[in-house]
């Protein structure tokens, strides 16, 4: 990378690490001018060439941790036991109290317990009211 300023190739760390040339503008300020400045050698880092430039082989914490994707993070939603008993037993009762409504139903026929209504009409033409009995 480099771009410090030098004026001997020892200020940009040694000869093998990086050599002092002429350099470009650097900065928003043209007042460097067109100074000498570092360039490094392929292996070294720094605006002076003074370090190693190294890479891990293995992730480390930071790159482990956010290795996951984004929904192993959500929360599963979860049921409190007694809403979930109550629902069971619900369940329970109706699906017990239809068996027992069809064996009945086969037992004593399909309407069992259950009769018609009877209409009834009262009164003269003008005054005609139906009475539901049964």
């Amino acid at each position: 990378v480099g771009g410090g300023k030098c004026t001997i190739p020892l200020d940009c760390g040694s000869l093998t690490r990086g050599k002092c040339g002429q350099g470009g503008r650097h900065g928003i300020f043209p007042g460097d001018g067109w100074k000498k400045r570092c360039t490094c050698n392929q292996g070294y880092v720094g605006s002076h060439c003074l370090t190693e430039a190294k890479g891990d082989d293995k992730k480390g914490a930071y790159e482990m941790r956010h290795d996951h994707s984004i929904m192993e993070r959500v929360a599963w939603p979860s049921v409190p036991m007694p809403l979930y008993l109550a629902f069971s037993g619900l369940i329970v009762f109706f699906v017990v109290s239809m068996f027992k409504q069809i064996k009945q139903r086969k037992n004593n026929g399909a309407l069992s317990g259950m009769r018609r209504p009877m209409f009834r009409a009262t009164g003269e033409d003008s005054e005609r009211v139906t009475l539901i009995t049964g």
